[in-house]
């Protein structure tokens, strides 16, 4: 079971509560008398791996700076929310995600930005396209919904904080996300299977190395063969050349040397 610790941030009345237990239960309550921070736990299974889950929801108004602070220590990962009808809620997010990142001290810290209360259209203050912004600036993800209304959008938001890109967790602590328990599976298959193409190759080269070797000795059996035959056509020559002279001795035909003198 992997353990992995996150904290929710935002401003009042953002729905931070609402979300944590729509997550944990799967049901919405829309009203909280919210003032003393909340730990929730659970079990769930993420990508056919068991995670243990703790959630801590803060009321940052009444915490001292200290204490977010030691919160934010605690943590492995972050939801910040802010709601679409509240645009101070919108611009409170910047100065958290700075007091994150001063008090993590990490080049990279997996967030997820949640723009809450999308079921309210008539009274929207943030656009879409702002919170897209936002996000891409302090470098987190990016999530508009309704806690009112989809339990599977909120369900969505949190399995992307835990299974955040690997690429963006390198250095962290490898309990914060299950993809840097996975990472090393996958290093050794890779491993694997560049070691089967090496040894393809190496056959493949030794097959080469054999078929040229033989191409080799089919040549220079071919030229010995070559040679041969015509050192043996060169001493047949010779051999006739011979034979004949000795017949013109023997009739008493003068040397053909000696006719090409007299003429």
């Amino acid at each position: 079971m992997v353990p992995v610790k996150l904290l929710i941030l935002g401003a009042q009345n953002t729905g931070k509560t609402a979300l944590c237990v729509r997550f944990i239960t799967k049901r919405f309550i829309g009203e909280y008398d919210h003032k003393k921070e909340v730990t929730y736990r659970c079990s769930r299974a993420v990508d056919q791996e068991a995670v243990d889950l703790e959630i801590l929801d803060i009321a940052c108004k009444e915490s001292s700076v200290a204490s977010l602070e030691s919160s934010i220590r605690w943590a492995d990962g972050f939801l910040l929310l802010y709601s679409i009808t509240q645009r101070l809620s919108f611009l409170e997010v910047p100065q958290l995600k700075k007091l994150i990142d001063r008090t993590k001290q990490s080049l990279v810290v997996p967030a997820v930005l949640v723009a809450n209360k999308a079921d309210l259209e008539i009274g929207r203050e943030v656009t879409t396209e702002e919170g897209q912004r936002l996000a891409k600036d302090l470098r987190c993800s990016f999530r508009e919904l309704s806690v009112a209304e989809a339990v599977i959008a909120v369900e969505a938001a949190v399995f992307q904080l835990i299974r955040i890109d690997g690429k963006t967790v390198e250095g962290l602590n490898p309990t914060v996300l299950l993809l840097v328990r996975l990472a090393p599976r996958d290093t050794a298959s890779k491993r694997k299977s560049k070691s089967k193409n090496k040894n393809k190759n190496k056959s493949k080269n030794k097959n080469k190395n054999k078929s040229k070797s033989k191409s080799k000795s089919k040549s220079k059996s071919k030229s010995k063969s070559k040679s041969k035959s015509k050192s043996k056509s060169k001493s047949k020559s010779k051999s006739k050349s011979k034979s004949k002279s000795k017949t013109r001795k023997a009739l008493g035909f003068p040397h053909r040397s000696s006719l090409e003198k007299r003429h």
